[in-house]
């Protein structure tokens, strides 16, 4: 039963997105602009993104740490609970602290996904400046 509910509460948080970011508004503003031959199609991130560098930077800041920082902070409290439920039986406690492990882990991988994107940015602008601005 728990896997039929994680598998669902996944597909529900990958398809509803999808679902809602397909609707089509009766307004005839759709974000595309131009006429005859030449059509532009409007950015719909935030600010003007003309580069890579500036994706990534989007992408790491305003969508993983975001979302990151609410899972691990939530794990943290689901491995308190865990501690205090395992009532001194060794196995379970065990599992909390492979919990705590695991949490910890995530936490310094989502940590250190801005230093490694700055030490990807850093190379390639020495291996190619014109890239960077």
């Amino acid at each position: 039963m728990k896997k039929i509910l994680y598998f669902l509460l996944i597909l529900f948080v990958l398809v509803f997105p999808v679902v809602v970011g397909a609707q089509v508004t009766g307004s005839g503003n759709d974000g595309v602009t131009g006429s005859g031959q030449e059509t532009k199609l409007n950015s719909p991130l935030a600010g003007s993104v003309d580069d890579i560098n500036e994706f990534i930077a989007l992408v790491i800041n305003r969508i993983i740490f975001p979302i990151g920082s609410v899972i691990i902070v939530i794990m943290i409290i689901y491995t308190g609970f865990k501690f205090v439920m395992a009532q001194g039986n060794p196995s379970e406690i065990e599992s909390a602290r492979r919990m705590l492990l695991y949490v910890i882990i995530g936490a310094a991988i989502l940590l250190g996904a801005a230093a490694i994107a700055a030490a990807i940015k850093g190379t390639v602008c020495e291996i190619a400046p014109m890239v960077c601005r």
